[in-house]
């Protein structure tokens, strides 16, 4: 079966946005997106263009260099966001991962925290994981993947009890991240 993002976007556009997604607190200039995806600048150029015309990149001209960055405050960046995390390889190495930490995750997924109404964002992939493991453990299960992508990831660790009598409590923190924008990749989906 085709990936869904190959079809909707051309080679191109998918490298620059999977690269731009995945740091959205950075930006590039485009030359140094070309060295980081492949893609030639010249195509680069047109394709960045046409994504910033789209309202989905910001563009800050320094110099000679134009830089691209993720527009944060899209409403569509959290769902392309997560179509990108769904469609590469990062949400199945995270499931592997995290699997091979066994039965003691009982749930965990990628979150997108939201402060007044908007995506907050930071330098990492906030992962929530839900269980009796340690964030000693986690860090070490995943280590391969953060290396491998080039990203931080953020943990939020919370036991299943603790988790459970947060909800009931209607704690402000979980509560938002259970009503937010959420990838899973172990359980409760």
């Amino acid at each position: 079966m085709p990936n869904p993002i190959d079809l909707m976007f051309n080679k191109q556009r998918r490298a620059a946005l999977g690269l731009l997604l995945s740091h959205p607190t950075e930006r590039f200039y485009v030359r140094e997106i070309s060295r980081l995806t492949g893609v030639a600048a010249g195509s680069l150029h047109r394709e960045l263009r046409l994504l910033y015309k789209a309202g989905l990149l910001v563009r800050q001209h320094n110099g000679n260099n134009v830089y691209y960055q993720a527009d944060t405050s899209s409403q569509l960046f959290p769902e392309l966001s997560a179509i990108f995390h769904k469609t590469n390889d990062l949400r199945d190495n995270l499931r592997d991962a995290i699997m091979s930490l066994g039965e003691r995750v009982a749930a965990a997924f990628i979150f997108y925290p939201r402060v007044n109404g908007k995506v907050e964002l930071n330098d990492c992939v906030n992962l929530f994981v839900i269980g009796s493991v340690s964030e000693d453990e986690v860090e070490v299960a995943l280590k391969d993947v953060a290396d491998s992508h080039k990203l931080k990831i953020c943990l939020e660790i919370m036991r299943a009890n603790e988790f459970s009598t947060r909800m009931d409590q209607g704690d402000s923190f979980v509560t938002e991240v259970m009503q937010g924008q959420k990838l899973f990749v172990k359980g409760f989906s």
